[in-house]
């Protein structure tokens, strides 16, 4: 959990200092968030789309994304989890 928030952080602070700031290209912004911080953290990109549709104005489409996302990842988790136990069950019977 803590490594997601400290990416959620990082990913922010790269993207608009990088933007505002320093200027890089997009090339490098890319670089350095979905590549150094990428592997650091998924949750972190979650954020930062969340995040810019809030900006945007696109509140409800923000919601929605987030909700499908951490929904949708809880309930195809679980279907995996349950497909695995069936598959497994039904080759030691």
């Amino acid at each position: 959990m803590l490594v997601n928030v400290l990416g959620c952080f990082l990913l922010e602070l790269v993207l608009l200092s990088t933007t505002l700031a320093l200027r890089l290209s997009a090339e490098w912004r890319l670089a350095l968030s979905t590549g150094f911080l990428g592997g650091f953290t998924t949750y972190s990109t979650f954020n930062a789309e969340s995040s810019a549709l809030f900006r945007s104005g696109a509140w409800r489409l923000a919601v929605f994304y987030a909700a499908v996302t951490v929904l949708g990842g809880l309930v195809a988790g679980l279907l995996g989890a349950y497909l695995a136990r069936n598959l497994l069950s039904a080759q030691s019977g």
